[in-house]
């Protein structure tokens, strides 16, 4: 707060830039507040993209506005006026016209970078005569790049910048950002916490040549593995991952195929990996090929038991039926952002293990399209969303993203859909019998 005082005494801009937990929003509401009752009669404007953002403020604001003897409303947008007759309004960059004729002496600005640059270049126009102007945000967007360089470059003389990471701000403690620093992607903390995102870092997967360093292997007796399959619509690549604990141990690509064969495709490579289970994509195409996958299921269940009651099982035990377990995921935004942030965080530790590219081109595609992956931030700014470039795919990722999945929630197996299938009359329960597809 003394330092952005002390560039606001030189210069009547600033451009104030903070990591989370820095305190900009209540540097804003102090300053402004003090502001009003130094410059009686003049007008304040308090723009921020979201709703939420503005009753963060309102916490900060009204409690000292009302100690100070300020009438106060919040409705139909956020009211103040001082004893002196000096005014602010708080209200989204949704709605600015509903203030456009209170032409602002000040405006004290949050969360700038989420703005669409429709809402900026509306307070750009009132910032023309206007006579102290605060932009405040954390780093991020192309939109933010541009306003940091007017303070950095000192524009027209009126600009001025100001960096504070979280931890030079001293709210957090050097122990906690540590902690966190461990359990969240590299480019979220140095964005978030040091203010250090740059134009162009957008790729998710940095680490992936270092994590694709190992051969492709057939399937190993006793070994557990689980297939993470991307459906293909036409035009569009299938693709089929096997697994070996986080290690990819075998890939499969393919376009222009049908649904039934995809399906058989599929499930041929689960059983032939030790019956591994089976994690696909079920939005959109997925939801026939799935029903396709739980037929063939079924109709391997159906020639195992054939074989069995033949006494073709070999040593004429009633063994356990085996056939592939098949779980369909249906994610949104929400879901994919935080497998994403799992899956990097696993990868810049090593702790996901792909095959070389030198082993195929469908092992080069897997590493190209991960180094591809990359996140685009909302025009709110709340939300990223992530996705290859454009013309270019992402399949392979999803099947990763798939496998992180499965290790979130623990699976529920339920043995026979009734109670009276589920128990023999012996009281023995039958293993022979479980759903064939979850829906996440």
């Amino acid at each position: 707060m003394v330092e952005a005082r002390r560039k606001l005494a030189r210069r009547p801009f600033l451009v104030l830039e903070g990591g989370v937990y820095t305190g900009k929003t209540s540097f804003g509401a102090c300053f402004g507040l003090n502001e009003m009752f130094e410059f009686a009669g003049e007008t304040t404007w308090w723009p921020a993209p979201e709703d939420w953002h503005i009753r963060r403020f309102w916490e900060e604001f009204k409690p000292a506005a009302d100690a100070t003897g300020c009438l106060t409303l919040q409705t139909p947008h956020c009211f103040v006026r001082t004893p002196q007759g000096s005014t602010l309004h708080g209200v989204t960059t949704k709605n600015l016209k509903a203030i456009a004729s209170y032409h602002p002496h000040r405006i004290i600005a949050d969360e700038v970078s989420k703005m669409t640059i429709e809402a900026f270049n509306l307070l750009r126009v009132r910032m023309l005569k206007a006579k102290r102007v605060i932009l405040m945000s954390n780093r991020g967007g192309p939109l933010w790049e541009r306003i940091r360089k007017w303070g950095l470059d000192k524009r027209h003389g009126k600009w001025d910048f100001l960096m504070v990471t979280t931890e030079e701000a001293g709210i957090v403690s050097p122990e906690e950002i540590a902690m966190i620093r461990k359990d969240i992607p590299n480019w979220l903390f140095v964005q978030d916490f040091l203010c250090g995102e740059a134009e162009g870092d957008a790729k998710v997967f940095k680490a992936v040549e270092a994590c694709a360093r190992y051969r492709p292997e057939g399937p190993i007796k006793g070994e557990r593995y689980v297939v993470t399959y991307d459906p293909a619509d036409s035009g569009d690549y299938g693709f089929a991952t096997v697994w070996r604990g986080f290690r990819a141990v075998h890939c499969e690509r393919w376009q222009e195929t049908g649904y039934r064969w995809q399906a058989q495709k599929v499930v041929g490579i689960a059983m032939e990996y030790n019956v591994a289970d089976i994690v696909f994509d079920r939005r959109g195409v997925g939801v026939p090929v799935g029903e396709m996958m739980d037929e063939e299921v079924e109709a391997i269940r159906a020639e195992l038991e054939r074989k069995r009651d033949r006494g073709d099982g070999g040593n004429g035990r009633q063994e356990p039926i085996r056939t592939p377990f098949v779980t369909g995921v249906e994610w949104d935004n929400t879901l994919k952002m935080r497998l994403v942030n799992d899956a990097t965080t696993m990868v810049e530790r090593g702790q996901i293990e792909f095959v070389d590219r030198r082993h195929g081109d469908v092992y080069a595609t897997f590493v190209d399209e991960h180094k591809a992956f990359e996140r685009t931030r909302s025009r709110s700014g709340l939300t990223y969303t992530f996705q290859a470039p454009s013309g270019s795919h992402d399949d392979s990722v999803s099947t990763t993203l798939l496998r992180v999945h499965g290790t979130r929630q623990p699976r529920i197996t339920v043995i026979g859909e009734e109670k009276g299938e589920a128990h023999g009359g012996n009281g023995s329960v039958r293993q022979d019998r479980q759903p064939r597809i979850t829906r996440l």
